[in-house]
């Protein structure tokens, strides 16, 4: 189903693990250090924004296009969601 999502060569691969990994990890170091924490979640974020805007089946037509960008707001939805669930968690 989400086969086209599948990354093209190796180096896109591990953009996308990288920018998954530092994504998830980020908000978790605001805790400590602020500024190092939000640096790591806009790189995570702003990473699988790149590697979806790569990803050459989305490139072909208009409409697919429009997919990609309702893709990357959901996945800032998403993100801005984990965020608050992270801060939540930590004010425990």
């Amino acid at each position: 189903m989400f086969a086209f999502l599948a990354p093209q060569n190796k180096m896109h691969k591990w953009i996308g693990i990288i920018g998954l990994l530092v994504a998830i990890v980020g908000p978790w170091f605001i805790y400590w250090n602020t500024s190092l924490g939000s640096g790591l979640a806009i790189t995570g974020f702003l990473t699988l924004t790149a590697y979806l805007e790569f990803i050459p089946t989305l490139n072909r037509h208009f409409i697919n296009r429009l997919v990609q960008v309702l893709m990357i707001i959901i996945l800032a939805i998403l993100f801005m969601a984990y965020v608050l669930v992270v801060f939540i968690i930590m004010r425990k």
